[in-house]
């Protein structure tokens, strides 16, 4: 059986770009209270384009600020004002990649921590269609690159790609 927890009430703390800060009163199981902060996330999507020209995945490196440096990840973005999550992976394969891509198919959902941010990221399969302009952000600065399956399962057991939704994505995959 489980045990009931209740939200009670929930304070912002702080609205940034992208993420709100939370406090949340909560009641536990024995009755008493304690507050929890949350972090909310509008929600991500991550996808691995395959050029089959070729067979590899198209990957992007980029400055991440969590790590001070640059990571190797396949091309995932932010889901915009409640945004269908397919329509997501479409808008940042253009963006990102410069490929319309075909055959997409939903893998699958996770929260990459969700003890304290209810972000979800959603997990794509996809083959690269046309080749079509690529249309960054003004704040974004990457490099495109393509790595085959078994290039991207070294670079995870060398500890070269780290990234989490990256990691899942890929062990998701079919060789």
């Amino acid at each position: 059986m489980k045990k009931e927890f209740k939200i009670l009430n929930t304070k912002k703390i702080l609205k940034g770009n992208v993420l709100t800060f939370t406090r949340n009163e909560i009641r536990l199981p024995n009755n008493q209270k304690t507050n929890w902060d949350l972090i909310l996330h509008p929600g991500a999507c991550c996808i691995a384009l395959l050029d089959k020209s070729d067979n590899k995945y198209f990957m992007v490196e980029q400055y991440r600020i969590g790590t001070n440096k640059y990571e190797l990840e396949f091309c995932a973005g932010k889901i915009d004002n409640n945004e269908d999550p397919l329509n997501t992976i479409i808008r940042e394969s253009e963006e990102e990649l410069g490929y319309k891509a075909k055959n997409i198919k939903y893998l699958g959902k996770i929260h990459p921590s969700f003890a304290f941010i209810n972000e979800v990221i959603h997990l794509y399969y996809g083959e690269v269609d046309k080749k079509i302009k690529q249309n960054l952000d003004s704040d974004e600065f990457l490099t495109i690159t393509k790595k085959s399956y078994d290039e991207i399962d070294n670079l995870i057991n060398n500890g070269t790609i780290t990234d989490a939704k990256t990691i899942c994505l890929f062990h998701m995959l079919k060789k």
